[in-house]
């Protein structure tokens, strides 16, 4: 088995982890730095940005997602370690873009810097 394979089945948690990270750090230099005070779009700039970093890594997380998809549906019928790895890259990816989506979804719903 190779080393890429086991790197992408826990790509989808190291993809929420930076994606946790960014956000939060955004957020707090952001708040820190009055971005929040300016309006773009109808919104605080801050939020945004904070939109910006969620769409990124929700993207790299979906193509994540469908390559893993790609990858079980080839494995499947061999059975063996290489089917159950490709399975649980799918479950990893598919919790790393739960997480994305429980941990930026606030992003839009709450004001940054209250």
């Amino acid at each position: 088995m190779s080393a890429v394979r086991l790197l992408l089945a826990v790509s989808g948690l190291i993809v929420w982890s930076s994606g946790f990270v960014m956000l939060y750090a955004v957020s707090s230099i952001g708040c820190e730095a009055g971005v929040h005070q300016t309006d773009v779009l109808g919104a605080n700039l801050l939020t945004a940005l904070l939109f910006v970093v969620l769409i990124v890594h929700l993207a790299v997380l979906a193509g994540l997602q469908w390559h893993a998809l790609t990858l079980w549906r080839r494995e499947r019928g061999s059975g063996g370690y290489p089917a159950f790895l490709a399975a649980l890259t799918c479950l990893v990816t598919a919790a790393g873009l739960a997480g994305m989506l429980a941990v930026g979804l606030p992003v839009l719903m709450v004001p940054p810097c209250d």
